[in-house]
């Protein structure tokens, strides 16, 4: 499926990007969030079944892997989520100025990162109760064992009273951060109801230019467009439990 999600850009239609991925809400997403902050036309194409099966499209791109960003007016392409996040962080002013500035957006970043488990259980699987237990209790660090939650606090201590991780603007990590925290609640609503600050700040971001259209643009849950029939991206939200931030829900 390719269709477009064109931004009107300074820059010119010429230094637009195509993202290839998956009909997935996963590590494409905070890739998404900061094109469409940072007015850059481009195109989604997300990957069928059958190009994945085949195999012959993944061995088009770098490493085999997705995400992958191409850069339309020189084609070369790019893999590794985090990879191409620095890049476009680099290339539209959104990462810190000064050295320590650039190493606490990478520490945020990073930590959100950890939390990558929560992208398949939300996308591919059916709830499990269990699993969804034993992933809080050891899910993040990718692999390491750590609790899910002390992960959050040491997200809110990080925000402190900014507006933003990056400080009184959003730097790239904002993005990669609320992607993950989403998700997050999409796999267990309310999550974030405790940290009234995480949920202040979703807001903020959510309401960026750029971003609020995105998300009101994007397949919404429920909506059946993304993940696998039977997972918690596929099932409507429980209006008991509405995301503040999503302008869907």
């Amino acid at each position: 499926q390719v269709h477009g999600m064109a931004r009107p850009s300074r820059r010119g239609e010429e230094e637009g990007a195509q993202v290839h991925y998956l009909a997935a809400r996963a590590r494409a997403e905070p890739i998404w969030l900061l094109l469409s902050y940072a007015e850059v036309p481009a195109a989604r194409h997300d990957l069928s079944l059958a190009e994945l099966a085949d195999g012959a499209r993944a061995r088009e791109f770098p490493t085999s892997q997705l995400p992958v960003l191409e850069i339309m007016s020189s084609r070369e392409r790019l893999s590794q989520s985090g990879t191409i996040m620095r890049f476009l962080a680099r290339e539209h002013g959104l990462v810190p100025s000064d050295a320590l500035g650039a190493a606490r957006a990478d520490e945020v970043f990073e930590l959100s990162q950890e939390l990558a488990r929560v992208n398949p259980m939300v996308n591919v699987y059916e709830r499990d109760e269990e699993k969804v237990a034993e992933f809080l209790r050891k899910g993040a660090g990718n692999g390491s064992g750590y609790a899910v939650l002390p992960r959050l606090d040491a997200l809110v201590s990080f925000l402190a009273e900014k507006p933003f991780f990056g400080g009184d603007a959003p730097a790239y990590c904002d993005f990669n951060a609320f992607h993950y925290l989403d998700n997050l609640d999409t796999l267990i609503p309310g999550v974030l109801a405790d940290r009234p600050r995480l949920v202040d700040w979703m807001v903020r971001v959510a309401r960026l230019p750029g971003v609020r259209t995105y998300l009101e643009e994007r397949p919404h849950l429920g909506s059946g467009e993304i993940g696998k029939p039977g997972a918690p991206i596929q099932q409507p939200r429980d209006p008991s439990h509405p995301k503040p931030w999503d302008p869907s829900s």
